[in-house]
């Protein structure tokens, strides 16, 4: 079980390093450009909903259609609408941990794990997502500078 996760946040980190190299210099357009900006807020809302919405379902016994949430929430979301390659740009090391909770939690719903352990790990996603909101629209210092 535990090289599962392992490998599976192997594999995130590796897929995220390969994203960052191809999607950096999307991800600068994409901040720079005032006609296309991310519409960070937003995307991040949409997370947090599908996480919720998630969670709901696993509460009702429904361990696929909670997973499958989730990683579309990474995949069409986090990944798919650019907040994860802008987020590259900013810090690496805030990438890689929501990657990493991202991962945990699909791994956690996969093995059947008790909803107790879930919704904490859920509930951190939720509070790294409105940090690295912060840190996107603020360039302040915080605590994920690399």
């Amino acid at each position: 079980m535990l090289k599962k996760i392992v490998f599976l946040v192997f594999l995130i980190v590796v897929y995220g390093y390969l994203a960052l190299i191809s999607g950096e210099t999307r991800a600068r357009t994409l901040s720079s450009s005032s006609t296309n900006k991310v519409p960070i807020k937003d995307i991040v809302q949409e997370i947090k909903g599908s996480l919720k919405e998630s969670l709901a379902q696993y509460r009702k016994g429904h361990q696929q259609r909670a997973k499958n949430i989730v990683s579309g929430a990474y995949f069409d979301l986090f990944e798919g609408k650019g907040l994860e390659a802008l987020l590259a740009t900013k810090s690496s090391r805030a990438k890689i941990e929501l990657e990493s909770i991202f991962a945990r939690i699909i791994s956690l719903m996969r093995t059947g794990t008790h909803q107790d352990q879930i919704e904490p790990e859920i509930q951190r996603l939720i509070t790294r997502l409105g940090e690295a909101t912060k840190l996107l629209e603020k360039r302040e210092s915080n605590p994920w500078t690399t």
